[in-house]
C-alpha cells in the first residue's frame, strides 16, 4: 500500500477533527445566544480503496481511505416547535389581558378610601348629615365639595378609560407593523437558505434566526408554519398566508369607527385574529373597556336621574326662610348631556354658586325640615336601576349593588386572566425545557467533546509526522 494513501489518510483525519473542534467551539460560543440549536457532526468513512493485484479479482482486499464529515447536523425537534408556537399565542392573549384588566382595576381605585365606592358612600353621608342640620352653611358647603369631587371622579375614570383604549390602539398599529417586520425578515431568509441548500450546504444558523422569528410571531399572532420542497417556510395567519413562495401578504391598519382595524393589502378584508397578543388587545379594546364605559355611563345617569328626580320635588333654603308656599323648587342637582352622563356629569350651577339652592326640605313652611334631604340619603338603598342596566337584569340594584357587582366582575376577569396566564407561561416552559433539552448547549457536553477531537486531532498529527519521515527515508535516505 502506497505511504501517500496513509498521508491523504492522516491529512484527512487533521482536517476533520479541526472541523469537529470548529463546530465544538461554535456551539460553546452560543451556549447562551437565544434560538440557538445545538450542531453535531456526523462523521463518516471516506469510500475504500481497493487494492489491485494480479492474483485476486478487483472485489476483494478494500482499504480505508479515513474519515470525513457527512454533515452537521442541527439539534432540533419540530414537534417541539409546533407544540411551543401552539402555546406561545396562549401565553400572549393571557398575559395582554390580564395587564390589560389590571389597568383597567386601578381606574376604579379599589379596594380603597379613595376608590369610587367611598366617594359614592360619602356623597350619601353627607346628605345624612344635612338632615341632622338643614340650615348649617358648612354642612352645605361640604356637602358641594363632595358632590364635586364625586362627579370629577366619575368623568377622570371615564377619561382614563378613553385613554387606555386609544393606547390599546396604538399598540394594536405597532403589533402590526411587527407582524409585518417578522414576515419581511422570515421572506428574507427563505430566499437565503434555499439559495444555500441550492448548492448542496446546511444553512443551520440561518435556520435558527428563522425559527426565533417565528417563534416571536406566534407570541402576537396565532399562526401556522410548514417547509415546502425547498426548504422555505411558509406561514399561515387566520387561514390567509402570511408568507408565501417569494412574497409576504402585509397588513394595513384602516381607521374605522375612530380605531384602527387591521386589514388584509391582498383583498382589503379584515385579518381574523384568534390568538395571540394582538387578538387580546383587540378584545381589550373592542369589548372589555367599551363594556366598563357603558356601565359607568349606566351608573352616572341612574345616579343624576334619581337624585335629580328626588331634589326636583324639594324646597330650597330660601324658600323655607322666607316661608313661601307654592310648588318645589323644580332644580336640578346634577347636569349631564343626555347620553353621555359620564363623560359630562357635573354638579348643577345652582348649587355651586349658592349652596342655598340645595332643596333639603319637603314643606316651604318649616326652616328646619330636612325630609327631602333624607329621601336623598336613601336612594343609597333604594331600588334604582331597571331591567336594562348591566348587571341588573332583575332591576332590583340599587347603585351600590350595582357598582359592587360591576368591581367583582371586573376583578373575577383579572383572576380569570392571571390564572389563564400563569398556567400558561408553564406550559410554555415546560415546552420550552424539553425543547431545549434536544437542542440546548450542555457545556459539559461539549467539553468532552473538545478533549475527544482535540486527542483525534494530535493523534492524527503524529500519523502525519510519522508518514512524512518515512517518506523522508525513502526520499533522503535509502541508498541506490
Amino acid at each position: 500500500m502506497s505511504i501517500l494513501l496513509g498521508l491523504n489518510t492522516g491529512v484527512r483525519a487533521l482536517m476533520t477533527q479541526q472541523q469537529a473542534l470548529n463546530t465544538t467551539a461554535h456551539n460553546i460560543a452560543n451556549a447562551n445566544t437565544p434560538g440557538y440549536s445545538r450542531q453535531d457532526v456526523m462523521l463518516h468513512t471516506t469510500e475504500p480503496f481497493t487494492f489491485p493485484s494480479m492474483n485476486r479479482s478487483a472485489l476483494a482486499g478494500q482499504v480505508g481511505t479515513g474519515v470525513t464529515i457527512d454533515q452537521v447536523r442541527r439539534m432540533r425537534d419540530t414537534f417541539f416547535d409546533v407544540q411551543y408556537r401552539q402555546q406561545n399565542q396562549g401565553l400572549g392573549y393571557w398575559d395582554t389581558v390580564s395587564q390589560g384588566i389590571h389597568d383597567i382595576e386601578d381606574v376604579y381605585n379599589e379596594p380603597s378610601d379613595q376608590g369610587l365606592g367611598q366617594q359614592l358612600s360619602q356623597f350619601f353621608n353627607q346628605w345624612r348629615d344635612l338632615v341632622n342640620d338643614p340650615r348649617n352653611a358648612a354642612t352645605r358647603l361640604t356637602l358641594k365639595e363632595q358632590s364635586l369631587d364625586l362627579t370629577s371622579f366619575i368623568r377622570r375614570s371615564y377619561s382614563e378609560l378613553v385613554q387606555q383604549q386609544h393606547h390599546l390602539d396604538d399598540i394594536v398599529v405597532q403589533r402590526v407593523d411587527q407582524v409585518n417586520s417578522l414576515a419581511d425578515q422570515i421572506s428574507a431568509l427563505n430566499d437565503q437558505i434555499g439559495k444555500v441548500l441550492a448548492v448542496g450546504d446546511t444553512p443551520n444558523d440561518l435556520r435558527d434566526r428563522r425559527d426565533l422569528l417565528l417563534d416571536d410571531l406566534s407570541k402576537i399572532a396565532r399562526i401556522t408554519a410548514f417547509d415546502n420542497d425547498r426548504g422555505e417556510e411558509m406561514v399561515n395567519l387566520g387561514g390567509v398566508q402570511l408568507v408565501g413562495d417569494n412574497f409576504t401578504n402585509k397588513i394595513n391598519t384602516v381607521v374605522n369607527g375612530g380605531v384602527h382595524v387591521p386589514q388584509w393589502n391582498s383583498d382589503g378584508s379584515t385579518v381574523n385574529f384568534t390568538g395571540g397578543e394582538l387578538k387580546g388587545l383587540l378584545d381589550l379594546r373592542d369589548v372589555n373597556i367599551p363594556g366598563q364605559i357603558a356601565a359607568l355611563n349606566t351608573l352616572a345617569k341612574a345616579l343624576l336621574d334619581d337624585v335629580n328626580a328626588q331634589h326636583q320635588l324639594g324646597h330650597t333654603l330660601n324658600d323655607t326662610t322666607n316661608n313661601s308656599l307654592g310648588a318645589s323648587t323644580g332644580l336640578d342637582f346634577f347636569t349631564a348631556v343626555a347620553g353621555n352622563e359620564a363623560q359630562t356629569i357635573d354638579v348643577s350651577t345652582d348649587i355651586q354658586t349658592d349652596v342655598n339652592n340645595i332643596a333639603a326640605a319637603s314643606n316651604a313652611n318649616a326652616p328646619g325640615d330636612s325630609a327631602n334631604a333624607d329621601a336623598i340619603a336613601g336612594l343609597q338603598f333604594s331600588l334604582v336601576l331597571g331591567e336594562t342596566a348591566p348587571l341588573a337584569a332583575d332591576g332590583t340594584a340599587t347603585i351600590e349593588d350595582y357598582y359592587r357587582g360591576l368591581i367583582s366582575q371586573l376583578g373575577s376577569q383579572g383572576e380569570q386572566a392571571k390564572n389563564q396566564f400563569d398556567n400558561q407561561n408553564l406550559l410554555v416552559q415546560h415546552i420550552e425545557t424539553a425543547r431545549q433539552s434536544v437542542s440546548g448547549v450542555s457545556l459539559d457536553e461539549e467539553a468532552t467533546k473538545q478533549v475527544e477531537y482535540q486527542r483525534g486531532f494530535e493523534a492524527a498529527a503524529r500519523l502525519v509526522s510519522t508518514f512524512d519521515s518515512m517518506l523522508d527515508t525513502i526520499i533522503n535516505h535509502m541508498l541506490i
